[in-house]
């Protein structure tokens, strides 16, 4: 073919649902290959096992074609995590196919199912089933192209080769394709189609990567030979910005990147292009105030305006800045600054800073400036009621028709609400309300001033009161019990308080009372201080010493046998005695009231009450001095018995004066 200019066609062709299949791009010129049909396996099929199931069954495809019938049949056992393939080709024309699918698990669940043939995936009991392929006849084909008008006139014809074919046209238009088959007995196929040059869009009077924000361009929108396509709409990301004048320009204003976008028409084919603007840097304005930036201001203040780029300061900026006030008109000042500029904001209102600079993008900044409020809030707690007196923070004078809004949030029968009041102050700028339950957030708003918020603390008093089991004020004895009753001051009112919380030396603790009342059982000396404390109220605290119990304790021994008698029950008591070898006895939780320890021989003994108790020391009934009041050391020694010496001493007198009796008489009776 002598033709150097190969025309764009785009062909979506479908000449044969049973063994044609096209592709072709809607791209420009190009030489363009069509599909008739691809070589290859007729289908596939794949069998996975994807759950813990020994999956058997057996797979049945049925054909019924123009030349035969036939049937495939695949018995199967596939372990988890497995995959069967089978892989058939077959040669033939146009067929019906079908494929049938009886499965069987380990659990002995059995299903059939039938399905026509298509790329398929059945799913039974995470056993998948993909079916896929084509028919592929071998064609004995050739084809024709034709000019789509009254003449229909032969404009080219070639033959179809391994079921492909291609073709080139020398100009644009409409066309008819023409498949004319001679096997199968498939009658021929025709499409019509239409060719057009692509389009393409370039930059005018300027290069790519040139286009710079704030500036206008031009876009020139023409087919592949060059020619200026007019009149065609354009959108810019998908909204339609204009269209094309009679020279395919577009103008636009660049402001930021953009997708360009050309539709399809009888002219032109879709295309895009990328605008990317090249961003101006902005301006930015920073106001301050006592080196803090905020957009809301008090009249009076000093507004310290910044003007910079890129965290850069700028000089030669030109500075606007314009204060609206209640009339239409407004007032304003011009003036160029070199990076800061102070302003004096003596007049409420609204203000408005413009800052420009060639080259930068300019930038807008809006500030308020109003009048604040001196607010006294004042607790009269016997009354129940609590004053505010609302001022003008500069003239000191009450501010009458000020909205005064309190809210709260309260709990009644395990139902928590929020309240809210609105109240305006009277011609003196007062107003007095009750006092709310718990915790509040009060505002006060008025026009041309700046809103003033606040949680005013707890404004109720609470009183803690203490049983009076003491020895003497705000001192108790050890293991006792005091009562706490919580009330709210100025009504006498008992009040069930959040929590109790008591700080000692030895550990802090902490009780969540369900009542008004509350016991505290005061297991260690020293200092408690208890503190109550309940949302809304001030926190109450009260301070005792609890002190040591009074206690007698006993010691005897007698033949080997130490006693040891408390005159109150203890829970513990320790007592360590080393003898010569140095070894120590303790005897630990001892619950009686009396101790009796035997074999005692001589040693160094010690007992140790518990440090709550405060003892005096008996030994044989007699009170014994000591430093200690819960420790006691004593040594013990053995009495020895002298009875038997004492009786040998006098039967040895006794004998001896028996004998020198018994002498005497021996001499007398001799003379």
């Amino acid at each position: 073919m002598n033709h150097k200019i190969i025309l764009a066609v785009c062909v979506i062709l479908l000449l044969s649902a049973s063994f044609l299949e096209g592709s072709c791009e809607n791209v420009g010129i190009q030489n363009i290959t069509y599909n008739a049909d691809a070589d290859g396996k007729f289908f596939d099929i794949s069998l996975k096992n994807y759950g813990n199931n020994l999956t058997t069954g057996r797979l049945e495809i049925n054909f019924k074609c123009d030349k035969f019938n036939d049937t495939f049949v695949k018995n199967f056992e596939i372990s988890p995590n497995k995959t069967k393939e089978f892989v058939n080709y077959y040669d033939f024309c146009e067929c019906e196919v079908s494929a049938v699918m009886i499965v069987k698990n380990n659990v002995n669940k059995q299903t059939a199912l039938t399905k026509n043939f298509i790329a398929i995936t059945i799913n039974f009991d995470e056993l998948n089933l993909v079916v896929s392929g084509k028919i592929f006849p071998n064609l004995n084909t050739t084809f024709k192209i034709l000019s789509d008008d009254v003449s229909a006139k032969e404009i080219y014809r070639g033959n179809v080769v391994n079921g492909k074919f291609s073709f080139e046209l020398s100009d644009t238009g409409k066309f008819v394709l023409v498949v004319e088959t001679k096997s199968c007995n498939a009658s021929n196929t025709s499409k019509k189609f239409r060719t057009k040059y692509n389009t393409i869009i370039t930059f005018k009077d300027v290069k790519e990567g040139e286009i710079r924000e704030g500036k206008e361009f031009k876009i020139l929108v023409t087919n592949q030979k060059g020619n200026p396509i007019s009149g065609v709409s354009l959108f810019c990301n998908g909204i339609a910005c204009g269209r094309t004048d009679g020279n395919g320009i577009f103008k636009f204003f660049a402001n930021k990147t953009f997708i360009l976008s050309v539709p399809e028409t009888t002219s032109t084919w879709p295309a895009k292009k990328e605008i990317v603007v090249k961003e101006q840097q902005k301006i930015e304005i920073i106001i301050k105030k006592d080196e803090k930036e905020q957009e809301n201001f008090s009249a009076g203040d000093s507004a310290i305006i910044t003007v910079g780029a890129n965290n850069s300061p700028l000089e030669n900026v030109s500075v606007r800045i314009i204060k609206y006030g209640s009339e239409i008109n407004k007032t304003g000042l011009n003036t160029t600054i070199n990076d800061t500029y102070i302003i004096l904001l003596n007049e409420e209102g609204i203000y408005e800073i413009f800052a420009e600079k060639k080259n930068f993008k300019p930038a807008k900044k809006v500030i308020a400036v109003r009048r604040n409020f001196d607010v006294n809030i004042t607790a009269e707690e016997e009354k129940e009621r609590v004053r505010i007196k609302v001022s003008d923070a500069l003239t000191k004078e009450g501010i009458s028709g000020a909205v005064v809004t309190i809210d709260y949030v309260t709990t009644e029968n395990k139902t928590t609400k929020e309240i809210r009041q609105r109240e305006k102050t009277d011609t003196d700028g007062e107003l007095i309300f009750k006092i709310p339950p718990d915790k509040y957030c009060l505002c006060v708003e008025k026009e041309n001033y700046n809103k003033f918020c606040t949680e005013p603390g707890p404004i109720r008093t609470l009183t803690l009161r203490l049983s009076k089991n003491y020895i003497f004020e705000n001192h108790y004895v050890v293991f006792s019990d005091i009562t706490i009753t919580t009330f709210y001051t100025y009504r006498d009112i008992q009040v069930t308080v959040d929590k109790i919380f008591v700080k000692r030396e030895r550990g802090n603790f902490s009780i969540y009372p369900t009542y008004a009342q509350s016991k505290l059982f005061l297991n260690e000396t020293g200092k408690y201080e208890i503190y109550v404390t309940r949302t809304g109220y001030n926190d109450a605290v009260v301070t005792i010493f609890v002190e040591k119990t009074d206690i007698d304790v006993y010691l005897s021994v007698s033949k080997n046998l130490l006693t040891i008698n408390p005159s109150k029950q203890i829970d513990e008591i320790k007592i360590r005695c080393n003898n010569a070898g140095n070894e120590e006895i303790e005897l630990r939780n001892i619950t009686y009231e009396k101790v009796e320890i035997d074999n005692i021989s001589e040693k160094n003994c010690e007992i140790v009450l518990p440090e709550q108790y405060r003892a005096k020391f008996y030994v044989d009934n007699i009170l014994v001095p000591t430093n200690s009041t819960d420790k006691f050391k004593w040594t013990i020694r053995k009495v020895y018995d002298y009875t038997w010496l004492y009786t040998a001493i006098i039967i040895i007198v006794l004998l001896s004066t028996l004998v020198i009796v018994q002498h005497r008489y021996k001499k007398k009776g001799a003379k």
